[in-house]
């Protein structure tokens, strides 16, 4: 079989990070339940927008600095503080992806596109998590795909609807710090 295009490569990366972002638990709470306002949907895009950007900027990726981004949109956009350990997680897989792919390896971004979603609801205070992991990335169960399992939302739209849409425009600050806040469309 022939290496994959570098344009292969960058397209199972993104959509490998929206699989990430499917599976991640405290993420999928946060916008399943509206954590973030009536637009945390649209914040979802937002994140998988600026991840992208983030990884095609040509700098030197860091998976701490990507954390920190990451703790940082739940916090401020999500208002979610999410301290169950799996923002390094999220963010070491993405960052381990991301070298994979670059490499022509999309083993990795094939298995996040191919997972089932993690269900953002809250768990009932009687079930117990008999593996007693942090469960912040479910388990991938071998040879499933969403089809199979009949949930969540295919990596590849949730790419298309952000092409679709363009790029997130960027906030307006000053030169004081403000942002300028503009009505919707």
């Amino acid at each position: 079989m022939a290496a994959p295009t570098p344009q292969q490569c960058w397209e199972a990366f993104c959509a490998g990070v929206a699989g990430v972002l499917n599976r991640w638990q405290a993420f999928r709470m946060a916008i399943d339940n509206g954590f973030g306002g009536v637009n945390s949907f649209e914040k979802e895009q937002q994140l998988l927008s600026g991840l992208l950007s983030y990884f095609a900027a040509g700098k030197e990726v860091y998976p701490d600095s990507l954390a920190k981004n990451l703790e940082s949109f739940c916090f401020d956009t999500l208002h979610t503080e999410v301290d169950d350990g799996s923002i390094p997680e999220i963010a070491q897989t993405m960052f381990a992806m991301y070298v994979q792919c670059k490499a022509g390896d999309l083993s990795t971004a094939q298995k996040y596109i191919n997972a089932p979603k993690a269900s953002g609801q809250a768990m009932n205070a009687t079930e117990e998590d008999d593996d007693n992991d942090e469960g912040v990335l479910t388990d991938i169960p071998a040879g499933s795909s969403e089809t199979d399992v009949g949930v969540g939302a295919d990596p590849q739209l949730l790419l298309q609807r952000q092409s679709a849409q363009g790029p997130v425009p960027q906030p307006d600050v000053d030169d004081d710090g403000f942002t300028t806040v503009q009505r919707k469309r």
